[in-house]
């Protein structure tokens, strides 16, 4: 079994519709040359991933479970009563694995991803680090990011 079949075995044996994996911070928060090519060796992927960029510092690898799951990436906005709404949709795909650059600021996310497998089920999350510990979080989905040895989650 390859890497990116047993990730998603062990997905879809802890539950979630997808995996994600927090890849670092990417310092030229506005260059239009961001090479994902370093980073297609850091995670269980193929030369299908493709990167979507709603700007911002943090870079994810997300992997939905199911192959043929549908996936929505769309850019949220705060709005005047301080609500995140979602606003444009930035990709569409199926269940192939994908790069995603974003969040801005650290106070609030700038993307919700939604995945629907095909059994219906569906998991609309929008992927951050926690100012609590700076581990990343994508509530209901698999973290299969490496934390540093001795790394400990607080809940």
């Amino acid at each position: 079994m390859d890497a990116l079949a047993s990730l998603r075995q062990e997905a879809a044996q802890a539950g979630a519709l997808c995996s994600f994996c927090y890849l670092g911070y990417q310092y030229d928060l506005y260059s239009p040359a961001f090479d994902i090519t370093p980073l297609l060796t850091s995670f269980p992927c193929t030369e299908q991933s493709v990167l979507v960029d709603a700007t911002g510092e943090e870079v994810f690898a997300i992997i939905p479970t199911d192959e043929n799951a549908s996936v929505t990436v769309q850019r949220l906005e705060m709005n005047d009563n301080g609500e995140l709404v979602p606003k444009e949709t930035l990709y569409e795909g199926g269940g192939t694995p994908f790069l995603l650059r974003c969040n801005v600021s650290d106070i609030f996310p700038n993307t919700l991803v939604t995945v629907t497998g095909t059994d219906g089920n569906t998991l609309s999350v929008s992927p951050f680090i926690s100012l609590r510990d700076g581990s990343a979080v994508m509530e209901g989905a698999y973290d299969f990011t490496e934390y540093p040895e001795g790394f400990v989650r607080e809940e």
